[in-house]
Order: structure tokens, then C-alpha cells, then sequence
């Protein structure tokens, strides 16, 4: 696989084995999961005679494209890991999908890996479209789009309805990326300029059916009540404070549940984790903005527990860790600043 950072344009013709220049197969090992010393399965395993007749593969950043023509029988067993995402798209039902007791379903569309191991026949002949994106640009840009952290995993639907327009759309408009003016400006403009790559990751989280759909589609409501305005008005006044919900509910005279039902109702999310991802983003602007002061001051300062747990929300919430991010801010790449976001979408 290239190591260049520009978006690259490679053509293969006239019998190359596919298993040997898909990118499918390009350095993908292990599960990805923290502490795992089992030996390491490829992220897909190939078996078969297909050959790729003609098509291209594009490289834009971290972003792996291939468009090709297949002849011949290929079967594709996915692992389970969290390192990278693989979208298949097609124009027929080509992709089969080999289940255990015999009922085999085609689909046009597929999200790899999932939860378990999936084995897909590839039917002949297939004009594909794949797209392989790392997992931690979907956290980075959830965070960004939802403008707050993100703590619950995305996932892919990995079999979708084949009948959806949308994806039918998101594959013509891949397939046919190469000649378009956009790809060009791309290649024009510095090595550091990311808004393609965004744009690419930003349509998959918001037309490829996944957990965050709903989230990233519909706005939180705007009117919030009473009780509901007050609790948000006095958590933002005490930002690095962990307020007890019975507390909160004290200052309407309303009942615990009431409030908590009302307040999930128009934040989208519980009392604990508003003000936990609160804190989080208070941290992360204090981390990029205020570099004289130490990574354990922030963590303390921001009431959590421990540096090392402080770390692990942060990563998960913004793909890096508060060095990284801090280290970026200096050399100008990357966890540049941006207002603190605000938790749920709900201002006081």
C-alpha cells in the first residue's frame, strides 16, 4: 500500500489475481481489540480463482477505494475487529452470504466486518465497488458532526435493505470519483487538507444505515421544560462538578424520574452522562487551549478520577489520546480549537 498521504490513482488489467492487489487484504491484521495475544487473523481471508478483468483503486489519505470487474468464484470470511470498516457495493445481488443452515441470502450491499465471522460468495461475473476507512475517523468526525464526544461504539447495519435509493446513489457517485473535478482539487491543494476525506467518511455515517442515523438526522428539541432548563442552567454554572440527579430535581420540586425523563426527552441523553461528557469537553478545550498546564491538572481539575482513566474517555470520545491531541494543537494539525461543544445539543 502506498505510504504517500495524496489521493493516487492505480490501474490493474488483464488477469491479475485478486486476492493479490484487492485492498481488502492490504496489512489488516489482528482483532483490534486492547490486550489481545491470540494469534492474529487476517481481517479477510480469500478462497477461489476470481481474477479482476479491469477496474481502478484510489487512495485518499487513510481512505481505500477499488472499483473492478471480477471473473471467476471468490468466497470472503470476515473477522471481527475495530480497526477498520469495509463497504461492498454492486449492481446486482452478487454478494451471497453463506449461513450455517443453507437458506444463502444475495444482497447488493454489505458493511464488514460485523459482530461475528461472515463468509460472502462473490458471484460471477461482479462489477464491485469496496471502500475500506479506519474506525477511528468515524469517532473523530462523529465528534465533530454531534459537536461533543462520542462514547457508544458506531455500528454498521452489515446486510442492509438492497431496495434503498440512498445506497444506490453513494455507489454510483464512488464509482465514477476518479473523473471527477473535485478528486483533481484534491491532488492541487496541500498534503494536510482534509475536507475530502471528511466528505467521503461524513456520507457513509449519514446514508450507510448505522446506530448514529437517528442522531445525526433529527434535531433536538429546541423548547426544553422548566425543570428541565433549570438543571442545565445549573450544571453548565458548575461545569466540573458531578451533580447528584435528586439534587437537580430538588430545585423544580419535581420527582426524580420526572426530571430524568424530561431531560433524556430533550438532550438525548441520561443526567450522568450529560454532565460526564460535560467535563470530557471542558477537558479537551482545556488540554488544546491551555497548554502551560500539566495533563494530570487537567484530569484532576475536571473531576476525574485518575490520569489513565481520564486518558481512555478522552480517546474514545476525540480518536486521540490528550497528548496527542495537545502535541497537534502545538504543531498545528491536529485538536486545533473549537468552542466547547455542548452536551446533547441543549443550551440553558
Amino acid at each position: 500500500m502506498p505510504n504517500g498521504r495524496s489521493a493516487r490513482r492505480q490501474r490493474f488489467r488483464d488477469g491479475n489475481v485478486f486476492r493479490h492487489i484487492g485492498i481488502l487484504n492490504d496489512g489488516n491484521q489482528g482483532t483490534g481489540l486492547p490486550g489481545d495475544n491470540s494469534p492474529k487473523l487476517p481481517l479477510l481471508a480469500f478462497s477461489g480463482d476470481a481474477v479482476s478483468v479491469s477496474g481502478y483503486r484510489l487512495d485518499i489519505d487513510d481512505i481505500l477505494i477499488e472499483c473492478r470487474s471480477l471473473q471467476g468464484h471468490l468466497e470472503i470470511t470476515a473477522h471481527p475487529q475495530s480497526e477498520r470498516k469495509i463497504f461492498l457495493f454492486c449492481y446486482t445481488d452478487s454478494f451471497v452470504r453463506l449461513v450455517p443452515d443453507g437458506t444463502d441470502e444475495a444482497y447488493s450491499f454489505v458493511a464488514l466486518p460485523g459482530e461475528q465471522p461472515e463468509t460472502l460468495r462473490i458471484d460471477d461475473p461482479c462489477e464491485y465497488v469496496s471502500v475500506s476507512i479506519p474506525t477511528a475517523l468515524f469517532q473523530k468526525r462523529l465528534s465533530v458532526l454531534l459537536d461533543r464526544p462520542v462514547e457508544r461504539s458506531l455500528e454498521f447495519v452489515s446486510f442492509p435493505d438492497g431496495k434503498l435509493e440512498i445506497l444506490d446513489i453513494l455507489r454510483d457517485q464512488l464509482q465514477v470519483l476518479p473523473a471527477t473535478p473535485i478528486l483533481r482539487t484534491k491532488m492541487l491543494v496541500a498534503s494536510r487538507n482534509e475536507s475530502l476525506r471528511n466528505l467521503l467518511v461524513d456520507c457513509f455515517l449519514q446514508l450507510f444505515p448505522n446506530n448514529y442515523l437517528g442522531v445525526l438526522s433529527d434535531d433536538l428539541p429546541t423548547i426544553a421544560p422548566r425543570h428541565v432548563k433549570r438543571a442545565l442552567s445549573h450544571i453548565h454554572g458548575n461545569p466540573h462538578r458531578h451533580i447528584a440527579p435528586q439534587v437537580l430535581a430538588d430545585l423544580s420540586s419535581v420527582s426524580k424520574r420526572t426530571l430524568q425523563y424530561a431531560f433524556q426527552s430533550v438532550t438525548g441523553q441520561t443526567i450522568t452522562d450529560y454532565q460526564r461528557l460535560l467535563r470530557l469537553s471542558g477537558a479537551h478545550e482545556m488540554v488544546v487551549s491551555q497548554v502551560e498546564i500539566p495533563l494530570k491538572a487537567v484530569a484532576e481539575i475536571w473531576g476525574f478520577g485518575s490520569y489513565a482513566a481520564f486518558g481512555q474517555s478522552f480517546k474514545k470520545a476525540y480518536g486521540v489520546s490528550p497528548a496527542e491531541a495537545r502535541r497537534g494543537r502545538e504543531l498545528g494539525v491536529k485538536g486545533s480549537h473549537r468552542e466547547p461543544p455542548a452536551s446533547g445539543g441543549t443550551q440553558p
